[in-house]
């Protein structure tokens, strides 16, 4: 009866969380489904400070636009959380391709190694932080 219990949680939670797409897509990343409290968020990179005449002064710090991902799957296996890690491990200091859920693509780093964390029964909640601009 647990394994229905959980089995029916599962089915539930699945409906009610995920992007309506099968995962994110990039070179050797694990195909896993990315969970909707994924985040895409601008980074401002400007600075604006008043002048000695009162006048205004802002300055930009980036060429190209960027932004800041938090990528979440819920719902994986151990084995799947794991492969997130191990891919991270692989892929440190390199710069990948993301296919972002609108399908505009980026080029994006890691900022730090993917949270793993016990959600129930037999599930796992992966978290990762990248960062990056538009490819």
């Amino acid at each position: 009866m647990a394994f229905f219990a959980d089995r029916f949680w599962a089915e539930s939670y699945w409906h009610t969380n995920f992007w309506p797409v099968e995962s994110a897509s990039w070179a050797g990343y694990p195909v896993l489904p990315i969970d909707n409290r994924s985040v895409r968020k601008a980074v401002n990179m400007t600075e604006t400070n008043l002048t000695s005449s009162g006048g205004v002064r802002q300055r930009n710090f980036q060429t190209k636009e960027l932004f800041d991902f938090n990528m979440v799957h819920s719902m994986v296996s151990k084995a799947e959380a794991r492969s997130v890690y191990d891919y991270w491990s692989a892929n440190k200091s390199t710069a990948i391709t993301l296919i972002w859920v609108d399908g505009e693509a980026y080029s994006v780093s890691f900022l730090g190694p993917p949270d793993i964390a016990h959600e129930k029964g037999q599930w796992w909640k992966v978290s990762a932080k990248l960062t990056g601009h538009a490819a």
